[in-house]
């Protein structure tokens, strides 16, 4: 799922990500499933200027079924702050 829009004149995105295996896997706690994980990320944009825009974006992954014999993956949070410049 995709979302987008505008505030004060900078650039919104917002994504949710469902992550699925293509095949069932036995997981951890018995029986099958197949949800890897979930993922959400968000993003500010706002132009500086006609060549600077600053970027501010989060995502986070939190695992879903766990499959049995293999390592977990934590939930994770991450933060990008960036500064793009065009010529």
């Amino acid at each position: 799922m995709i979302a987008g829009g505008q505030l004060m004149g900078a650039k919104l995105k917002a994504e949710y990500h469902f992550i699925n295996s293509d095949r069932n896997f036995t997981k951890a706690s018995g029986g099958t499933g197949d949800e890897l994980g979930k993922e959400l990320d968000l993003g500010v944009y706002y132009p500086f200027s006609k060549q600077l825009t600053g970027a501010f974006e989060y995502a986070k992954f939190t695992e879903g079924d766990k499959a049995a014999g293999a390592a977990r993956k934590p939930p994770i949070q991450k933060i990008w702050l960036t500064a793009i410049y065009k010529f």
